[in-house]
């Protein structure tokens, strides 16, 4: 890590040997009318290194930054003079 201050603290990163990733993602898209459209959206990551031989007790484990589970809804409103549109979207991760 290099010189490391007093009470600092040291990370490194190191590249994976290998890793299993699988999922699955859904969509659902709904316009009640010409003027509103509605979304929703799912994703589920499942992760698994299989191989890290820098370090071998992550084996087994899931990929730090990946989350399990994922989701976003998203309303817009289109102008009737097409001119402009809004939309909110809200995401969970």
């Amino acid at each position: 890590c290099g010189l490391v201050p007093a009470g600092g603290s040291c990370s490194q990163r190191q590249n994976l040997g290998g890793v299993r990733v699988s999922g699955l993602e859904a969509d659902l898209q709904y316009a009640p009318s010409p003027l509103w459209q509605f979304s929703l959206s799912y994703l589920l990551t499942d992760t698994e290194i299989t191989s890290a031989p820098g370090n071998p007790l992550v084996e087994g484990r899931s990929l730090a930054q990946s989350p399990l589970h994922q989701g976003s809804a998203k309303g817009t409103f289109l102008a009737p003079s097409d001119r402009w549109d809004t939309s909110l979207i809200a995401r969970y991760v």
